[in-house]
């Protein structure tokens, strides 16, 4: 019985956690705003309309998700459409030097991300660690 007991918590911890993980589009354009205002020096104006923009673009990114199921390219296209919007927008909110230290923050973390020792490809003819 206290095992049974045991298994059902960690089973309720363990999915707790999983669903803990999945942030909320409100979540999600806040922490944007914040990172583009920790990256920018941003006008109180700006950072509103950043702030309203990044919760329509999470929202519908969320909504394209559920429209879409699990169709990767369906949802692959509605992305990158809602991204690309929210780069035009970005241009009119942003003055032209904001916009030119974004696009530098993004190519540094791009670089970043391909350094990165999980996307670095392994030698030719290493093989992958498997269990037995």
């Amino acid at each position: 019985m206290k095992k049974m007991l045991f298994l059902l918590v960690l089973w309720i911890g363990f999915h707790s956690a999983v669903f803990a993980q999945a942030k909320s589009p409100e979540a999600k354009a806040q922490n944007k705003t914040a990172l583009m205002s920790s990256k920018l020096t941003l006008s109180p104006q700006q950072v509103n309309m950043l702030s309203a923009l990044h919760l329509k673009s999470y929202t519908m990114l969320a909504a394209a998700e559920k429209q879409c199921g699990g169709d990767k390219d369906c949802y692959k296209k509605k992305k990158k459409s809602i991204k690309a919007d929210r780069e035009s927008a970005y241009k009119k909110i942003l003055t032209s030097a904001q916009w030119k230290q974004w696009e530098a923050f993004k190519d540094s973390e791009d670089q970043d991300k391909a350094q990165s020792p999980a996307n670095t490809p392994l030698p030719k003819g290493t093989k992958t660690a498997t269990k037995k």
